[in-house]
């Protein structure tokens, strides 16, 4: 009966079980192929966010462009003749230029009929 008691003892106690060297291997490789696999996702989302940081650095620094600089044009019509101007507006800076002067439809077509010769 001893024996018996003793060999019940054995089955049911709890001992320390280390794993074996195939298992400890492939607990290892698992472990590695997931760090590495997530490291790659990592890296790649990292990248891929980086990649959207710089284009909307760039989309901004177009549009801050583009609200620097504005173009108007007037027009000064006295009578038959019009002036033209255009300004552009740098930051605070406005700079004016006239493009010109145009006759009105009327004097240019007299203008061309007294070249010619026609008009008389």
């Amino acid at each position: 009966m001893l024996t018996a008691a003793l060999l019940t003892i054995t089955k049911t106690w709890n001992q320390p079980k280390c794993p074996s060297v195939i298992d400890w291997i492939k607990k290892m490789w698992y472990i590695y192929t997931v760090e590495y696999y997530t490291a790659i996702k990592r890296n790649q989302i990292m990248s891929f966010a980086g990649t959207w940081m710089e284009l909307e650095a760039i989309i901004l620094s177009k549009l801050m462009q583009e609200q620097k600089i504005k173009h108007h044009m007037f027009s000064c019509i006295s009578g038959s003749l019009m002036m033209q101007t255009h300004s552009n507006v740098m930051g605070k800076n406005t700079h004016w230029s006239l493009l010109g002067i145009v006759m009105g439809e009327e004097e240019h077509q007299e203008d061309q009929l007294t070249e010619a010769g026609l008009n008389t």
